[in-house]
C-alpha cells in the first residue's frame, strides 16, 4: 500500500497516469466506485493491470474521506 500512495507512483502505466492525479479525481468527481473511476479518469480500461491497486486507492481515500468529515 505504501507503494501507491507515493504522489508519484504511476498507478497506470498504459496512460502514465500518477497516484496524485487519480486522488485528485476520486475527491473533485467524488468517485465511489471502480468503474466510475475507469470511466471519468480514463484509468484501468486498456491493459487492466492496474485495477486491483486502483481499487486499493479507492478504499484508502473513501475510507479516510469519511474519517475527515
Amino acid at each position: 500500500m505504501t507503494k501507491i500512495l507515493n504522489p508519484d507512483y504511476e498507478i497506470c502505466l498504459c496512460r502514465h497516469i500518477k497516484t496524485a492525479e487519480v486522488i485528485e479525481i476520486i475527491k473533485d468527481k467524488k468517485i465511489s466506485c471502480l468503474k466510475e473511476l475507469c470511466e471519468i479518469a480514463g484509468v484501468g480500461d486498456k491493459c487492466g493491470g492496474c485495477r486491483e491497486e486502483l481499487v486499493a486507492l479507492l478504499e484508502y481515500v473513501l475510507e479516510n474521506e469519511k474519517a475527515l468529515v
